[in-house]
């Protein structure tokens, strides 16, 4: 098979790159600054030109790309868009239901909610690691060495400080206190998305006379589902700042993250960015405890960070996220909380049982071998697709 695949640098490049030649299938890269995923003449006309003149099966990339749904559409031809960012604005475009998209999404809520949209070809599908490249590098084997536990709990990740709700300029006080009200009573469960639920058509008509959403005729963007992710990303970093703050007091817990405000959690030992490929397995695998803490616009599914995590023999401890528990034994091959009270209960204990932790993060390593390397994950996404 022959795929031509666009790049936009995501961090999973050249582990797709790797699948793709482990499988025997030949592509061509391309990577080309899109300044707007809907029309670009030159690159439309570039990508025309080579798919004129080479025979590729079928366009595939991560995340969705409307201008090259259309082009594939007018060479007749599949576009394969495995779906990695939730939420992915990009699938409101009117192109989504061009019958030349084959759409792979790793969280089942996202997947409702593009069949909503009127997709044609939709097919849930987590995300996955480069289980050899972690491997390799870390020397992972059946048989596992106790590591060398250079942290004792750590957080990767943004905490959202530049986040979208703590730049509008004024809310009204009662407006404003539904809002803090509500987030509050969100970051208190996991598992249920209740957000949306509550704001009426009145609510939503205050809330916009206040905060400008600017419209695009291509994405007919439902307004509550933009103000919802604007809420979602505030109670991410709310709670992300709250749980590692209460942390920090009773446990050394070292943070690393590209965001810029350093004074939030201070009694942490806090670090930069670290790179996807190079530092980041490391971090995990010489980790006591491996945090995530989820972003809330991923209601249903897996994030990466809790793959890339157990990819790398770390072990997980995870808020409550349904297809986490569904595809992976809790207490087994990782562990979640449901509470502050139990984060810190779970953190004092996984501390105190090595063995126990250690069993519990093999487990989660053997289970990523064998139900969410590339290869497989790969093999499942073109199998589903008429080339």
């Amino acid at each position: 098979m022959n795929l031509l695949y666009y790049c936009w640098n995501e961090n999973s490049a050249a582990d797709i790159e790797w699948a793709f030649t482990q499988l025997g299938h030949s592509y061509a890269k391309i990577s080309y600054p899109l300044q707007n995923y809907d029309r670009d003449a030159d690159f439309e006309s570039q990508l025309h030109q080579i798919l004129n003149q080479y025979p590729f099966d079928c366009i595939f990339t991560f995340n969705y790309f409307p201008i090259l749904s259309g082009i594939a559409k007018t060479h007749h031809i599949p576009y394969l868009s495995w779906i990695y960012d939730c939420p992915n604005l990009t699938i409101y475009s009117r192109s989504l239901t061009n019958p030349c998209n084959y759409l792979f999404l790793f969280d089942r809520h996202m997947c409702g909610l593009a069949n909503a949209l009127g997709a044609k070809h939709i097919f849930h599908k987590p995300l996955a690691v480069n289980t050899r490249r972690l491997n390799q590098s870390l020397l992972l084997s059946d048989k596992p060495k106790k590591p060398d536990y250079r942290y004792s709990v750590s957080f990767v990740g943004s905490l959202y400080d530049n986040n979208m709700y703590d730049q509008i300029r004024y809310l009204p006080d009662k407006l404003k206190g539904f809002f803090e009200g509500a987030m509050r009573a969100q970051q208190e469960i996991s598992g249920y998305h209740f957000l949306e639920e509550l704001m009426t058509n009145e609510l939503l008509a205050e809330a916009l006379s206040y905060i400008r959403l600017e419209e695009n005729p291509d994405y007919p963007f439902p307004p509550k589902r933009i103000l919802t992710n604007i809420l979602d990303q505030k109670i991410t970093s709310d709670e992300r700042i709250r749980l590692l703050s209460q942390i920090s007091r009773q446990h050394t817990l070292d943070i690393f993250t590209g965001s810029s405000d350093k004074t939030s959690i201070p009694e942490s030992k806090l670090h930069g960015y670290i790179s996807y490929t190079e530092e980041m397995p490391s971090v995990f695998h010489c980790s006591k405890i491996n945090l995530n803490i989820s972003l809330r616009s991923i209601t249903s599914g897996i994030p990466l960070r809790c793959l890339d995590i157990m990819g790398a023999h770390g072990f997980l401890l995870s808020n409550y996220q349904p297809e986490l528990a569904e595809f992976f034994v809790p207490g087994e091959d990782f562990d979640y909380y449901v509470s502050e009270e139990d984060l810190l209960a779970k953190i004092e204990y996984y501390l105190t049982h090595d063995d126990k932790r250690e069993a519990i993060a093999h487990n989660g390593w053997q289970k990523i071998q064998s139900a969410f390397s590339y290869e497989s994950s790969l093999k499942a996404i073109l199998s589903a697709c008429p080339l």
